[in-house]
């Protein structure tokens, strides 16, 4: 006999990145925040901040941890430093790189502290 009433099938949850807005300190650290989905690969996974006419602003890397979350603290580079004064903000995107070379990719503010 057939189960008339099959145990409902949990949808896979995606990889996403969890921030709204980036807020650096006058230093130029700040840190981002994503979720590994249930099929995300193993391996290590790259964050990069990238400013206008694709400038990297910013880069660090991080284990997958399949089904959870990760907080990284990044670093603005020097040219980045430079761009964005403290008490300014600028439109940048947020990539994701997975070790299997997909892409997630975020477009926010980052913001940097006065003091």
């Amino acid at each position: 006999p057939t189960n008339p009433n099959p145990p409902p099938t949990i949808p896979a949850r995606p990889t996403v990145l969890l921030d709204t807005k980036l807020n650096a300190k006058r230093k130029g650290t700040f840190k981002v925040r994503a979720f590994f989905g249930d099929a995300a690969p193993a391996g290590i996974a790259r964050f990069t901040v990238i400013g206008r006419r694709s400038k990297r602003y910013a880069q660090a890397t991080t284990p997958v941890r399949i089904g959870g979350n990760v907080t990284k603290t990044l670093r603005l580079t020097k040219k980045a430093r430079k761009a964005i004064k403290p008490g300014k903000s600028k439109r940048v995107t947020l990539e994701l790189r997975l070790p299997n070379g997909q892409k997630i990719k975020k477009t926010l503010r980052l913001a940097r502290s006065r003091r």
